[in-house]
């Protein structure tokens, strides 16, 4: 019943937007220096900025200090400048700002979204927090025990052991194994000194990308971004991180932990994001576990046996690592057979194929859902950011589409050949398992 609402909600998009034209998007150079990526809409007062800093993420920071990233990023909104934390807080209230900041393994971020005529306030706010951190003894204390919480509470979920039981199997001695808010002792280790060292390291205007959408203009957004941007220091890039091998497939890992529920993660090999078979990558996880209820995992392993509520997959693209990743939660005593299930319809899928329809269901879905994707500033202004680090062109909006069409079902059955080999299957399971 799912599907059939789904596929109809896309076809009655595509007969009342037939002919949706792609948001345009704008190089807005800077007087100082600074580009940005700019898509122009002046139907609402609002707009939404994204900053990103390349390789300056959590496995960019010495082996030494895991967590530390998280922890600088998440003190950046308590105080500024001569702003302690409750007046930084109060500043944002009253202009109706939203401002965030946060790191992943290979970037670290900031976020800020409002009215049109408060982003000036805005990035004031932003710019203290990225140049003038209080760190106040206080505050430091204050955030590092709500992140002790949050680890804590983290620690009593299946998904995140099974995640971090994960990136222990497939990122072995690699930065990406180590968890992103490091340990207890990680983060009770680190003070005031070293979280200000990782920001003197990580926030370089040289490794800067900034996207923008909504109401204002690139003349605007070229001064708001030279006087609140411009200060940054310049430094070196950090050297590139080792590139990930996965380890050699064969039966799942068990990993017992007291839950009735287990949970499943696993990965086959990948591809990168200027791969020549990215496209017909991207159609296939869809075929294969990223389509939801159209996809041959759901199909099989929840529709046709009941064995879990939700199974899926999605293309992992990181610096160091390019996956094939996927996973489930089930009921302990049936996560084996689950995972058996899962790996008989991969083995299929490696063997036979797909079909014409299916990649035909799969087009039509991806393709028409997209100008949905980017409605919003906030998911566009994402988009924008992930085409300047992955390179797409400016133009990759308009011509999106057309390279999913241009795939042919040749082109998926030769991608699941490269990733769908089932001997090649990296499992974990993580739960009251059976003996």
């Amino acid at each position: 019943m799912f599907t059939k609402w789904r596929t109809l909600f896309v076809l009655l998009t595509l007969v009342a937007f037939p002919a949706l034209a792609a948001p345009q998007v704008q190089e807005v150079k800077t007087p100082g220096g600074l580009t940005a990526w700019l898509v122009e809409d002046h139907h609402l007062p609002m707009v939404s900025l994204r900053l990103v800093f390349r390789q300056s993420g959590a496995a960019y920071v010495p082996a030494a200090r895991p967590g530390v990233a998280r922890f600088a990023m998440a003190m950046l909104t308590e105080g500024a400048g001569d702003l302690s934390s409750e007046a930084f807080d109060a500043k944002l209230q009253e202009n109706a700002l939203s401002l965030g900041f946060g790191a992943d393994y290979d970037h670290a971020s900031a976020s800020l979204d409002g009215l049109s005529d408060k982003m000036e306030e805005g990035m004031r706010l932003m710019s203290l927090a990225l140049t003038k951190p209080r760190f106040a003894p206080d505050d430091v204390k204050r955030v590092r025990e709500e992140l002790l919480t949050s680890l804590r509470l983290q620690q009593q979920q299946p998904d995140y052991l099974a995640g971090r039981a994960f990136r222990e199997r497939i990122y072995a001695g690699h930065p990406y194994a180590q968890p992103l808010l490091g340990t207890e002792a990680d983060l009770r280790k680190a003070d005031s000194a070293a979280l200000r060292a990782y920001l003197k390291q990580a926030l370089k205007r040289d490794r800067l990308v900034i996207a923008a959408s909504g109401d204002i203009t690139p003349e605007r957004l070229a001064a708001l971004l030279d006087t609140y941007l411009g200060p940054l220091p310049t430094g070196g890039t950090p050297p590139a991180l080792a590139q990930i091998t996965l380890p050699a497939g064969g039966a799942p890992v068990s990993q017992n932990a007291p839950f009735p529920q287990a949970v499943a993660v696993f990965a086959l090999p990948g591809v990168a994001r200027d791969d020549k078979d990215f496209y017909a990558a991207y159609l296939m996880n869809y075929l294969i576990g990223g389509g939801g209820f159209e996809s041959r995992l759901t199909d099989k392993v929840r529709r046709a046996r009941g064995l879990t509520y939700s199974i899926y997959t999605g293309l992992s693209m990181d610096d160091a690592s390019n996956l094939l990743q996927g996973g489930f939660a089930t009921e302990a005593g049936k996560a084996k057979e689950a995972m058996q299930v899962a790996r008989d319809v991969i083995a299929k899928a490696y063997a036979d194929g797909f079909t014409e329809e299916e990649l035909a269901r799969a087009k039509s879905y991806i393709t028409g859902s997209f100008p949905l994707d980017i409605d919003a500033n906030r998911d566009l202004v994402n988009y924008l950011m992930i085409m300047q680090l992955k390179d797409l062109g400016i133009d990759y909006l308009a011509k999106r589409n057309a390279l999913m069409e241009a795939v042919t079902l040749e082109d998926v059955n030769r991608v699941a050949k490269r990733l769908l080999n089932p001997d090649q299957l990296v499992s974990i399971l993580v739960g009251d398992l059976p003996k």
